[in-house]
């Protein structure tokens, strides 16, 4: 039974991790994955203007990698380490050239 205890008290524990997307610009990003803590998400579309944001606790230590298309060029960047039991909050601003800028947020 103590065991029982003991695991939903560390499961209890898990930080939460925050990815919000930004799109800056006035063109429209398509295909977009995101990766980070050994989960994945994808989403077709990001209009211009438009924010998407991911909330999760990490599963596996890992790097995250964004994925997206932009007229039809892939643009890739990696961003942040995320491990379990720990934060992580990151902006990930993306422009009309392609650019990706990652802000670190204060919780």
């Amino acid at each position: 039974m103590s065991w029982l205890l003991v695991s939903v008290m560390l499961t209890g524990c898990a930080k939460t991790n925050e990815i919000k997307l930004v799109n800056s610009g006035k063109l429209d990003w398509q295909h977009i994955e995101i990766s980070a803590g050994g989960l994945e998400w994808k989403r077709e579309h990001l209009k211009a203007g438009a924010s998407w944001q991911v909330r999760f606790k990490t599963i596996k230590e890992d790097g995250g990698h964004l994925k997206a298309e932009l007229n039809g060029e892939t643009i890739q960047s990696r961003f942040g380490y995320f491990t379990p039991g720990m934060a992580e909050d990151l902006e990930i601003v993306l422009n009309d050239q392609g650019h990706v800028e990652v802000k670190h947020v204060s919780p």
